[in-house]
């Protein structure tokens, strides 16, 4: 067992890492932004989440209340600050910063594409609301009872990794009577 003991970055670092993602990719979710920095472990969920409201309180980011999240972009202050002191960031976070933002950029495409969410019902069951939009425009939802938890994560995961177009060809090409049984 490794009993070395890691330094805790300090709050401006963890500012200007959101910073850096928020740049980089654009506006972002709270819970967007959290798959990022605990992949990778660049910090926990209370680190983010202090933070984004520190960022906010400071009008280097901004965010918008959704129905089921938050969004958050980067404002002009935010950018300046980004450019005077990115080279805060620790070299080694840097480098992880580097490598991932291609990934986390084509993950927010799809996500801009395809959207999920899952409710639990009064019954006891859970509600799966999946959906396709296009430039902000939703072109198909489909929504999905299911029993237990279980099942309406792997649906929702499923739907994640399709190409929102195979999946609106799919439908499409079955209702219209090409492809399927209809």
């Amino acid at each position: 067992m490794d009993d070395t003991l890691e330094r805790r970055p300090s709050d401006m670092e963890f500012k200007l890492i959101l910073l850096y993602i928020l740049s980089a990719c654009g506006p972002c979710t709270d819970m967007t932004m959290l798959d990022f920095v605990t992949e990778k472990n660049l910090m926990n969920y209370f680190d983010l989440m202090i933070n984004l409201t520190c960022l906010e309180r400071e009008r280097l980011a901004v965010s918008t209340l959704r129905p089921s999240d938050r969004l958050y972009e980067i404002t002009a202050e935010g950018q300046s600050t980004l450019a005077l002191f990115q080279s805060r960031i620790p070299a080694s976070r840097k480098e992880i910063l580097e490598q991932m933002t291609p990934l986390w950029q084509e993950k927010l495409n799809a996500q801009k594409r395809l959207g999920v969410s899952i409710t639990r019902r009064t019954r006891g069951d859970f509600e799966v609301q999946m959906r396709i939009s296009d430039l902000g425009q939703d072109v198909l939802t489909l929504s999905v009872a299911l029993p237990t938890r279980e099942m309406a994560d792997t649906l929702a995961g499923r739907w994640n990794e399709m190409p929102a177009g195979k999946i609106y060809d799919m439908v499409f090409d079955i209702l219209k009577g090409e492809g399927g049984r209809a």
